[in-house]
């Protein structure tokens, strides 16, 4: 995928790009400098659209890329990011849910 597509994609086609990425980034972990671009990509363009979801998931699987390359600086700081966003646009509650469940992988790791 390059740039120029994902800065065609609307908020559906985000959401699917998350979800197969999350699940990808969890199976494989060989292509995350790969991955790293194309979600912080997807984070631009999340921000671009004025689609929150966007930013906070695709900054959960920022910290898992990261946490994958054993970059708990990283991690930590991407895992923030969500959280930040999180409480700024008081999006519901499973949102929180999916930050907490990533957290507790980043201090089981760290």
């Amino acid at each position: 995928m390059t740039n120029e597509a994902i800065n065609k994609m609307d908020r559906k086609s985000i959401k699917k790009y998350i979800d197969n990425a999350r699940h990808h980034s969890r199976t494989n972990a060989s292509d995350n400098e790969l991955m790293e671009n194309r979600v912080k990509a997807i984070i631009h363009r999340s921000v671009a659209i004025s689609y929150p979801v966007g930013v906070v998931e695709s900054y959960q699987l920022l910290a898992m890329i990261n946490m994958n390359k054993d970059d708990g600086e990283m991690a930590y700081n991407a895992l923030k990011m969500s959280e930040t966003f999180l409480s700024k646009y008081q999006l519901p509650k499973e949102h929180y849910l999916e930050l907490y469940n990533t957290m507790v992988i980043y201090y089981q790791d760290y």
